[in-house]
């Protein structure tokens, strides 16, 4: 049995608890329903082309897919196990590029400030999602939300904190992004600058 669901941005913490206890009333209900579709595994005179159903649902907007496959074929050592995998919509990068937009808003501006002052400008920008995001694709939106801007900072990290060891990533080096980006590319860059061993 297989359960399909589309990967959304983050959910609040102190939800999680009851949107777990909600997904598997779902699944469980949806379950029982496509295993009595199909209570056992038939033989290929039988069923030559075996058993395939699905189930679909949105619980808390999140649109899920949960299938059951059964064919004559099978061993049946997987039968009453869940496989969970995910699936990405279609236009996750013009929402990475708003969201990079949107944080480029709101916290340039204040190093903007501390820049007239004289001082030299730091950015971090945090990521801990191992599913949908990594520092090359990060760099990227980052590179097109940074284009046209006259208020880049001096120094801009990409930390990767999905894992107790964090890794940094510096994809602008003193306000330069595009020619830190081509620099990077060209010799095959984009290696951690330190790491921070949570452990």
């Amino acid at each position: 049995m297989r359960l399909l669901r589309k990967t959304r941005s983050r959910i609040r913490e102190h939800t999680h608890e009851q949107l777990r206890e909600r997904l598997l009333d779902w699944i469980i209900e949806a379950g029982q329903e496509l295993h009595e579709e199909c209570p056992f595994r038939k033989d290929r005179h039988h069923a030559p082309h075996g058993y395939q159903g699905r189930r679909e649902s949105v619980v808390d907007g999140i649109p899920l897919t949960l299938s059951l496959r059964v064919h004559w074929s099978e061993s049946g050592r997987h039968d009453g196990a869940l496989f969970l995998s995910r699936k990405a919509g279609v236009d996750i990068e013009e929402q990475r590029l708003i969201r990079m937009r949107t944080a480029l808003d709101k916290k340039l501006p204040k190093l903007t400030e501390c820049t007239v002052l004289g001082d030299t400008t730091f950015l971090i920008l945090e990521w801990s999602d191992i599913a949908l995001s990594n520092h090359v694709v990060i760099g990227r939106a980052l590179e097109a939300a940074l284009a046209g801007r006259s208020d880049c900072p001096d120094y801009v990290f990409l930390a990767d904190t999905a894992t107790e060891q964090w890794h940094f990533f510096q994809p602008v080096i003193a306000g330069n992004s595009r020619s830190t980006w081509s620099t990077l590319r060209s010799t095959g860059g984009w290696r951690p600058v330190w790491r921070d061993d949570r452990a």
